[in-house]
């Protein structure tokens, strides 16, 4: 047997509207509830989102969207 490589991408962004503790977690709640986010964690040190997710069913433009309509601010 042969080992399946697959690749799960990453992507992480800015999110400037998001600088205390409840925008950051309305903004992971919002890109969690998008189908294919496997993963999302904040890096704070960066002030950014960092999303791990199945790119044949989700992408950053969508996850930016999900923030959007959450009323919260990326960057």
């Amino acid at each position: 047997m042969s080992p399946t490589v697959s690749h799960i991408p990453v992507s992480s962004f800015n999110c400037a509207g998001c600088d205390c503790g409840q925008c950051l977690g309305q903004a992971v709640s919002a890109i969690e509830q998008v189908d294919g986010v496997m993963h999302v964690r904040v890096d704070r040190t960066r002030t950014q989102l960092v999303v791990r997710y199945d790119a044949s069913t989700a992408d950053a433009a969508t996850f930016l969207e999900s923030i959007r309509a959450a009323k919260l601010n990326p960057l």
